[in-house]
């Protein structure tokens, strides 16, 4: 190959590093800026009414205008039964949440709100106290985390949960070994699935109930999730870069 052709071909590849990191960054500057509603549906044999909810997650902090005026006001046009929050609304490095509980504040107003805690409120709470889940609750929500509520939504009654550990031991295995399993989680997890009503669980991680024997193994009807920032970058023809908690090219 002369010297003039691997010009064309260096120059090519730095044209289409330059032009991917280009859509890269206006991507993650439109995602920071200009929310969008996303719908999703699911059916079940358990439902008889329709039940429309709100899911907010990893905001990180971001407000949509000042005081989250423009998020609020998109919230509040779904006319929606419930909000589901399903963590990571701060950064585990902040000084203080005041602005995570004028959020779930004025949700109130709109809708009957459910908190779920990210693995960024959990470790927030290791140098700021647990002063955040008074808060919550204060402010109007109800928090779950390692409980559920048995709920009527629009005459539909459902069991929603939260939690933001493993569905699974972590023991190399991702069993549901009781022995190997933190008590407390696998406890709460019997108790939660015993029953015939719709179960929903708002879990931070998805890898939660995918990985392991946990999906075998939990009766769950519906798991809903934040953690991966809108899922995981993918490549034509490679398939999934990178999965969270699952490395590079994950299954």
């Amino acid at each position: 190959m002369s010297n003039l052709n691997i010009r064309k071909y260096i120059s090519l590849l730095l044209a289409l590093i330059l032009l991917t990191l280009g859509i890269g960054t206006c991507g993650v500057y439109i995602s920071y800026n200009d929310p969008v509603v996303r719908e999703y549906s699911y059916e079940s044999s358990k439902i008889a009414e329709s039940v429309k909810v709100v899911v907010l997650t990893d905001l990180h902090g971001n407000q949509f205008g000042e005081g989250n005026a423009e998020l609020l006001q998109i919230i509040e046009a779904q006319q929606a039964d419930a909000v589901f929050m399903v963590g990571d609304f701060l950064n585990k490095y902040d000084k203080e949440h005041g602005e995570v509980i004028e959020l779930v504040d004025a949700l109130t107003e709109i809708a009957p709100v459910y908190y779920a805690l990210g693995n960024h409120e959990q470790q927030y709470m290791k140098h700021q106290g647990e002063q955040l889940l008074q808060d919550i609750t204060e402010a109007g929500a109800e928090l779950l985390e390692l409980s559920y509520q048995d709920i009527e939504l629009n005459g539909q009654k459902l069991r929603l949960g939260g939690m933001v550990d493993y569905a699974f031991a972590l023991d190399g295995h991702d069993s549901t070994n009781p022995e190997t399993m933190k008590p407390e989680v696998y406890q709460y997890l019997c108790d939660y699935q015993d029953t015939d009503l719709l179960k929903i669980m708002l879990a931070h991680r998805p890898e939660s109930f995918v990985l392991g024997e946990a999906s075998e193994t939990w009766d769950v009807d519906l798991v809903i999730s934040g953690h991966v920032h809108g899922g995981q970058v993918v490549l034509p023809y490679v398939g999934g870069l990178y999965g969270s908690d699952q490395g590079f090219l994950p299954d």
